[in-house]
């Protein structure tokens, strides 16, 4: 009479391993984090801000964010995949679409 099968086995080793590999992956990346935070430069000093960045600066959503970059109104790269714009640029669109009131009623 066996007590264990053998695939009651494997799964338990499949299951440990992962719970071994996910708990050493998991404060890895807490480590990397808390490097990457201390190494981090603010939002206003950094040269290139992402889309979510934008977002949240302007207050604007995600749609309006990527209108303004597909449509060539606010000058953007393209790193891989991601999309940056540079802080100096986003200045410069802020300074030619200030708002000023004429005092109409």
């Amino acid at each position: 009479m066996r007590l264990f099968s053998f695939t009651r086995i494997y799964a338990f080793v499949l299951t440990a391993g992962y719970t071994i590999w996910h708990h050493r992956a998991m404060q890895h990346g807490q480590e990397r984090v808390e490097k990457g935070q201390e190494g981090m430069r603010q939002e206003s000093d950094q040269e290139f801000i992402t889309i979510s960045q934008l977002q949240s600066i302007l207050g604007v959503g995600r749609t309006t964010a990527y209108g303004l970059v597909s449509s060539g109104e606010l000058r953007a790269i393209k790193v891989g995949r991601a999309i940056r714009v540079r802080r100096a640029d986003l200045d410069r669109w802020a300074e030619r679409h200030s708002y000023i009131d004429s005092g109409r009623k």
